[in-house]
């Protein structure tokens, strides 16, 4: 419908101004705010342009979901009435996760882009997703929440600051062990204190068994491993 030819996706800059007019606009940012300038100066700018939340899967054991959540949120309210409309990214840069990983993430994007006024909670969409995804009957969404919204469990953190946590986490998997631990997000003590609810919810994760998309759980159930790994 846009009659673009292309698209270039782009972080908040002044070069929007740049681009050729068959060239289409699509902004992206991690950002949990509530109040982008930059989408209100694309809107003024009179360029089409779309909105892209993100996954949040990047350099990381699996999808920063309560980030994500918020980040779809956010971006999609206020993109809604300005921009022409969404495009959900899944990058994976850097990341050991399986792509299909990401389905949970893109499934809450769809949420918000379908009606950016939802109330849905990222419980609520947690649940409905486990259950059309992999075929569980009222499953618990608690031990899947321990490991999808475990940056929650960091205290002391500013919100802004929590899609970092999973990367810092992730990095300290593959660093040379003989280094000494990142001191950010006092990471040592908090995944100490959290080990242990961690391995519970392993262990309930590890009794479950899918009615469809065994493969994508089976790789979840492996960067569950990692992730504990990483904690000792």
């Amino acid at each position: 419908k846009s009659g673009m030819d292309s698209y270039i996706f782009m972080r908040p800059a002044p070069y929007e101004k740049e681009l050729d007019s068959d060239i289409g606009f699509v902004y992206w940012n991690y950002d949990l705010k509530d109040d982008l300038k930059d989408i209100k100066d694309l809107e003024e700018s009179g360029l089409e342009f779309y909105v892209s939340p993100s996954t949040l899967s990047f350099a990381r054991f699996f999808p920063a979901l309560s980030c994500a959540y918020d980040n779809c949120r956010l971006l999609a309210k206020q993109g809604a009435g300005k921009s022409s409309g969404t495009i959900i990214s899944s990058w994976n840069d850097g990341g050991t996760l399986l792509r299909e990983e990401n389905t949970v993430a893109i499934a809450m994007a769809g949420e918000f882009t379908w009606n950016c006024e939802s109330k849905r909670s990222l419980k609520d969409l947690l649940e409905s997703f486990l259950v059309l995804y992999y075929g569980f009957d009222k499953p618990n969404v608690k031990p899947f929440l321990e490991f999808y919204d475990f940056e929650r469990r960091f205290k002391d953190v500013e919100y802004l600051q929590l899609p970092g946590i999973s990367g810092t986490l992730h990095n300290e998997f593959w660093k040379d062990p003989r280094r000494a631990t990142e001191s950010r997000f006092d990471l040592g003590k908090n995944c100490s204190k959290m080990f242990s609810a961690l391995c519970d919810a392993q262990e309930e994760i590890e009794e479950l068994q899918p009615k469809r998309n065994k493969v994508t759980f089976d790789c979840f159930k492996f960067d569950i491993s990692r992730m504990i790994w990483a904690c000792m």
